[in-house]
């Protein structure tokens, strides 16, 4: 049990971290004219 409450509680800070690093690459692409890299 304490492992998944554990888990649960980093996920947010995951997702977090995530949407960061999308939105650092996503601001990278844009000034500085990168083509898209799908």
């Amino acid at each position: 049990m304490n492992r998944n409450y554990l888990y649960l509680e980093k996920f947010p800070i995951l997702i977090a971290a995530f949407l960061v690093v999308l939105l650092k690459i996503e601001f990278i692409v844009r000034h500085n004219d990168f083509p898209p890299i799908i």
